[in-house]
């Protein structure tokens, strides 16, 4: 039997997410690639950390339903994403955790060298003194980032977070300054259980589906 699925689309009138980088307060001579994080969780059942390049729906379904914990390919339907005659998807995965407060979100996306375009990406954990949940969780993010014709170099730095527990809520205080979406500044509120509140546009849970709250048993 097939539950319902939180499902986060986005309208790519034009593409979010797309940044300048400076070095010593002048404009970084690398290009920026437009791209857009259209969805972001914890509860994939891919339980390795990879990375997915992903060029056509049938690839995308493929990812989709590992993530999702199908039995066969297909047997959840792929939300659709994107277009991709114009745009790739990119799925990061950081692997099974054992404790609420892991996340990932990315940085940057610019083309530094001629055959090549770097991801770069952060894995956000708890610190030593946060109060987290004993409870398995996959953390993954999805992009979507103009198509292009050379390979993606996925490069991933580490933050810590210390996450407290009140009102029934965990709160992610990131002690970075990047001011990134998923940062909001400084603040992400997440539910518990570690799944992002609102998360300034980088979309929602689109997985597992889980049971007992959405998802399916087979």
């Amino acid at each position: 039997m097939k539950a319902g699925h939180i499902i986060s689309l986005v309208l790519l009138s034009g593409l979010a997410g797309a940044q300048v980088a400076t070095f010593g307060g002048q404009a970084s001579p690398y290009k920026a690639i437009r791209y857009q994080a259209v969805a972001q969780g914890v509860n994939s059942r891919i339980q390795t950390a990879q990375f997915d390049v992903i060029t056509n729906s049938k690839d995308w379904q493929t990812i989709y339903s590992k993530m999702a914990g199908d039995r066969t390919i297909g047997f959840t339907p792929a939300p659709a994403m994107c277009d991709f005659n114009s745009y790739d998807l990119l799925v990061i995965h950081t692997g099974r955790k054992n404790t609420s407060g892991h996340s990932v979100y990315v940085s940057m996306i610019r083309q530094e060298k001629p055959m090549e375009v770097s991801v770069d990406y952060v894995v956000n954990q708890p610190t030593m003194n946060s109060m987290v949940s004993q409870v398995i969780t996959s953390p993954y993010v999805v992009v979507v980032v103009e198509k292009q014709t050379v390979p993606y170099r996925f490069r991933g730095t580490t933050a810590y977070t210390t996450t407290y527990i009140g009102n029934g809520i965990n709160n992610n205080q990131c002690s970075c300054n990047c001011g990134c979406a998923h940062c909001g500044g400084g603040v992400v509120r997440v539910g518990v259980g570690g799944n992002p509140i609102g998360g300034g546009g980088n979309g929602g849970e689109i997985c597992p589906p889980v049971r007992n709250g959405g998802g399916h048993t087979d």
